[in-house]
């Protein structure tokens, strides 16, 4: 715990891909506000200049602004929006430093452009005891040369901007962490994803008996959208029990198999989404575990286990790793297997799986927990103030 006395830092969060409520972030950094404020610590949120979303805390600031630019040369474009961003972010800090608290500068999945474009920043705002708090979600699967302007740019900052001991690197799992210490030569510590808590959701009303399938979120490349394409196609009787819901932006085709297929908006606001999985019979997970994903974490696989559903995943994820712990072997499935429609509507009446998953709900209601993020925290910003010198 931090010792009594001590000046409490504001926490300012650099997200400029943060535009709605899509994906986990606009969840976590609300959650990650509530945990600081918890502490009596300021959560600043700086995002996208046009972002949208149903509720917007007040310190919140809409910042980064991607101007088009199509007819400048790339070289010209890129040399325009390195400026604009360091000016974003150099105007932000200005403003979030108002005394001489600490400051906590936080910055999520950091490529090599923009650590360059911040150790820029930092040139104007050395005067200030700044702590840099980087945060990966992912394993450094970028190419060999930018891993290694990763460690040049981390390296750099941590040397020539930063007082002694003022760089934080946190990661979601410990094979996480091993692989960024590797890479970046620098200790990395291993921080929960905090989650809100499902429960009381209202749930869809029912039109049919179907069993209700949902391919949740962008199609990223390691989400293997051809499976559920697969599903969708498949002539096996069994199909005909499914609905498949999925997301607009994947462009999935139906009225070739038996499954009925059912498009989403691609942005749902949080009570939509919510509702949605808390309604679904099974959750669709066919991820590609060569695509990192064999050791990074799955935001809607952890929320679809807070929800009381049943993921389905595929061999090799993390997800399939965290399955096996808890017994729950037979949710990893041959995504490429004709049969696959009969095995999603067995395990639909598999009435064991439920409760054998519950060890694991309680398990993941704790870990994930606004209060075990809080603890976590807590911790992490105290290792600051050793070094600070206040009392």
């Amino acid at each position: 715990m931090l010792t009594k006395g001590l000046r409490m830092p504001k926490i300012v969060a650099l997200v400029p891909n943060l535009r709605d409520e899509r994906g986990h972030f606009y969840a976590y950094h609300l959650k990650a506000a509530e945990a600081a404020e918890r502490l009596g610590w300021e959560y600043v949120v700086a995002s996208n200049a046009e972002a949208v979303a149903s509720y917007w805390p007040s310190n919140w600031k809409k910042v980064f602004k991607t101007p088009e630019l199509k007819l400048c040369p790339k070289f010209i474009r890129r040399l325009i929006r390195n400026h604009i961003t360091r000016k974003s972010i150099t105007k932000t800090m200005r403003e979030a430093i108002v005394d001489d608290s600490p400051i906590i500068l936080k910055i999520e999945d950091p490529n090599p452009r923009l650590l360059r474009v911040l150790l820029c920043s930092l040139l104007f705002l050395s005067r200030h005891p700044i702590s840099l708090w980087l945060q990966w979600y992912g394993p450094p699967i970028l190419s060999d040369k930018k891993n290694k302007m990763l460690h040049f740019y981390v390296n750099l900052i941590k040397r020539m901007m930063l007082p002694p001991h003022k760089l934080l690197v946190t990661t979601q799992t410990e094979a996480l962490a091993l692989l960024w210490e590797r890479t970046l030569d620098h200790p990395v510590s291993v921080m929960p994803f905090p989650s809100f808590p499902i429960e009381q959701v209202p749930v869809l009303n029912r039109q049919d008996d179907r069993i209700l399938c949902w391919f949740a979120g962008p199609p990223y490349p390691w989400k293997k959208k051809e499976h559920i394409q697969s599903l969708l196609d498949s002539p096996h009787p069994a199909a005909k029990q499914l609905t498949i819901m999925y997301s607009t932006e994947a462009r999935l085709t139906i009225g070739k198999g038996l499954a009925n297929g059912r498009p989403l908006p691609a942005v749902l606001d949080h009570d939509r989404y919510l509702c949605l999985l808390a309604s679904a019979d099974l959750m669709l997970l066919p991820y590609d575990p060569g695509h990192g994903r064999d050791v990074a974490t799955s935001g809607i696989f952890i929320e679809t286990i807070l929800a009381g559903n049943t993921p389905v995943v595929s061999d090799g994820t993390w997800m399939a790793s965290e399955l096996r712990k808890f017994g729950l072997n037979e949710l990893i499935v041959d995504w490429t297997s004709d049969s696959l429609p009969a095995t999603l509507v067995a395990l639909k009446e598999d009435a064991t799986i439920a409760s054998r998953l519950e060890p694991m709900r309680q398990h993941y209601r704790h870990y994930y927990s606004t209060d075990n993020f809080t603890a976590a925290l807590s911790e992490l910003l105290a290792t600051q103030y050793a070094f600070t010198g206040s009392s």
